[in-house]
């Protein structure tokens, strides 16, 4: 027997509640000597469990019970705390069905062994429905950790459910009187319904759980332009998951910065409602709640229509600014056009033609009263080196000296009284047209050749913007300083970005069709319009400045009805 009394010895001290098999008659008198009187009392609630210690053995016990088990897993049910270890009952009001044939056993652990007693089998017939007694906290958001004080939950953590509003949560943990929830993710918002069921029992608290969202307060203004900044003030913004939106009568709007009490957007843009005035609510989603502000918001319109240019060619033209009037030499013709914003009407401004070869992409410079045309490319492909100047007072045209280097496509700008002008290979030359004095700087870090090009002023600093970057020039040391860099490029089928300078920052209408603008205290550029006209992505356009307004005249196209075409532009 000594054998077989060690190897009983080995099975029950590796093996757990359910790999043990040893009972009463297999017991050493070395160990614990237990048995299961009785099963009695069974009704629907619960039945009652009987057991007896016949020999305490040489080890200390430390734990005993008993353990019920559904033919599927074991439930322990630990009386050492609540009872005396000769004689021992009691009551089990738990994960007892109606129907269930079920096994009893008593137990008995030491700190090296479980012992186990012999099994009775019996049929259930229920037990107590589970009582919420209590939950903290009453109020959260979606994914506040929630504690439910509880009598008669099941020993099996699996069995415990909870559900908010029938919406079913992540069970934390859980034990014999509590569980530890999640609020589930919901478009609710109020007082929720907290329900545990326990296998096949259920019930439902008498306290609501409220669930709370986001509150927009105030906002900053009721109506502005599309990419204006925006704040709406309010709470509980970032309470109910990571996701976050704002939007305006379904247009997303971007978001600048975001806190719990504070968002910052930009106002979207509404793509095809560009030339009146929009009405919108303004909603915040926040994971998958959401709230809409009491008051609307006005989006002003953005652009009007103005009168197109008289004429309707493929030439690359460039306009100027004189005397709160726009100009553009129509090359075809070698006419000067002058646009009055008065009368919003189109007029030859002199009958003495440009008395220079027909070319395009040179800069044409208004400095004082006269306009400079300079550089350019020829209808035989050929760069011209010519300087003409316009004077507005006495309508003649006057040739002088070449310039020193080839111009096509470049840009100019003013710093301390100095003009400058950057051809598309980066060359950058201080000018003096009037004197014909021309020095060259240290080369750009850039070149645009057939492509953006565009220079701008902003909080009285100088700003480049090339396709993907953006450059800030430093006149004191002749260097360059990068600064955010773009995501404007040419498309295949449509027209080259281009740029202009506006109420001091700058602005890029990419692709023909959406106007960006230079945020210069954020280094970043912010799309703030679409332009309004015909397939925009496939007409070639310049624009003039008059006062605080954008004239951006659509010059020549290649669908009908996409130019000539003339809409102003403003803040």
């Amino acid at each position: 027997m000594k054998p077989f009394k060690t190897f009983i010895v080995f099975i029950v001290a590796l093996t757990g509640i359910t790999g043990c098999t040893k009972d009463a008659l297999m017991q050493s008198k070395g160990y614990p000597s237990i048995i299961t009187v009785s099963v009695s009392d069974i009704d629907s609630l619960g039945a009652t469990f009987e057991g007896s210690l016949l020999n305490h053995g040489e080890a200390e016990i430390i734990d005993f019970g008993f353990i019920l088990n559904d033919g599927k897993m074991d439930y322990q049910f630990s009386i050492q705390k609540t009872s005396t270890l000769k004689e021992f009952k009691m009551r089990i009001e738990t994960d007892l069905e109606n129907g269930i044939s079920y096994s009893c056993r008593t137990y008995a652990k030491t700190s090296k062994n479980l012992v186990l007693g012999n099994k009775l089998n019996f049929v259930g017939k229920g037990s107590l429905f589970p009582i919420i007694e209590n939950f903290s906290p009453k109020a959260g958001f979606d994914g506040t950790q929630v504690t439910l004080k509880a009598k008669y939950l099941s020993h099996d953590p699996l069995k415990n459910t909870v559900f908010v509003n029938n919406v079913k949560a992540l069970v934390v943990s859980s034990n014999i009187d509590s569980i530890t929830f999640m609020v589930p993710s919901s478009s609710f918002v109020g007082n929720a319904t907290i329900s545990l069921n326990t296998g096949s029992h259920g019930t439902v608290s008498p306290t609501k759980f409220n669930i709370q969202g986001p509150v927009i307060e105030s906002i900053s203004a009721t109506s502005g332009h599309s990419g204006d900044m925006f704040t709406l003030n309010g709470t509980n913004f970032l309470q109910n998951g990571n996701k976050m939106e704002v939007n305006f009568g379904g247009y997303t709007a971007g978001i600048v910065s975001q806190s719990n009490t504070q968002i910052i957007v930009i106002v979207p843009v509404l793509y095809n409602i560009l030339i009146s005035d929009q009405t919108l609510n303004i909603n915040l989603i926040n994971g998958s709640k959401n709230t809409t502000f009491k008051s609307p918001y006005t989006v002003l319109k953005s652009w009007q229509y103005k009168t197109p240019t008289p004429f309707n060619w493929t030439w690359k033209y460039q306009a100027v600014t004189y005397n709160n009037r726009g100009y553009i030499l129509e090359m075809n013709t070698n006419l000067l056009y002058q646009y009055d914003p008065s009368s919003d009407q189109w007029n030859t401004y002199a009958t003495t033609l440009f008395p220079g070869e027909r070319n395009e992409g040179g800069l044409f410079i208004v400095s004082g009263d006269n306009l400079y045309k300079v550089g350019g490319y020829n209808y035989l492909s050929k760069l011209v080196y010519d300087v003409w100047v316009f004077n507005f007072i006495s309508k003649t045209w006057t040739k002088k000296n070449n310039i020193p280097f080839n111009l096509y496509n470049g840009f100019s700008f003013q710093m301390n009284n100095q003009l400058y002008v950057v051809n598309d290979e980066g060359q950058l030359w201080k000018c003096n047209f009037e004197n014909e004095q021309y020095t060259r700087m240290n080369d750009a870090p850039f070149n645009f050749k057939y492509s953006l090009g565009s220079t701008f002023t902003a909080n009285n600093k100088t700003f480049a913007v090339v396709y993907g970057s953006t450059w800030q020039y430093d006149d004191l040391n002749d260097t360059w300083i990068a600064k955010a860099p773009n995501l404007f490029s040419k498309e295949q089928y449509s027209v080259d970005a281009f740029g202009f300078a506006l109420n001091g920052t700058g602005y890029v209408l990419n692709r023909g069709t959406f106007l960006y603008k230079y945020d210069p205290i954020n280094d970043r550029w912010v799309l703030t319009s679409n332009y309004p006209g015909l397939r925009s992505d496939n007409s070639y356009k310049i624009a003039f400045i008059i006062g605080s307004r954008a004239y951006v005249a659509a010059t020549s196209g290649n669908y009908g009805g996409n130019s000539p075409l003339m809409y102003v532009y403003q803040e």
